[in-house]
């Protein structure tokens, strides 16, 4: 199945149930945060791009990662560091954020997966 997902600044064909991108093995640690926070996926090496996209409570967008600003610890494993601000490099509030991470895959197929992180002080 074929669905075209417009959510969260999102508009783009995703393929539903498709193998790629798992919920499980993308996650966000230390979950709640109080200084930094990684978000780590795992993907298939057929992937050709990838953006992580951090999202307030309110819907706009706090921060974005690109390709060149993940890293890569092991084969197939990417990490993107949040030093806990926006853009602009202030310190972001006390809350709930969501990572939206979307994979795109060599044949055009993308994968999303949404997950919250907490921010504490």
């Amino acid at each position: 199945m074929i669905i075209l997902a417009i959510t969260m600044g999102f508009a783009g064909v995703v393929q539903a149930g498709s193998p790629g991108l798992s919920k499980k093995t993308v996650f966000a640690f230390p979950n709640p945060a109080l200084e930094h926070s990684t978000l780590r996926f795992e993907a298939p090496p057929e992937f050709i791009r990838a953006e992580a996209t951090l999202y307030g409570m309110d819907g706009r967008i706090v921060r974005k990662w690109t390709d060149v600003q993940f890293l890569t610890p092991r084969p197939g494993i990417r990490h993107a560091r949040w030093d806990l601000t926006n853009t602009v490099g202030s310190r972001v509030s006390p809350g709930i954020y969501f990572w939206a991470l979307t994979v795109t895959f060599v044949d055009g197929r993308a994968s999303r997966v949404i997950k919250k992180v907490a921010v504490i002080r």
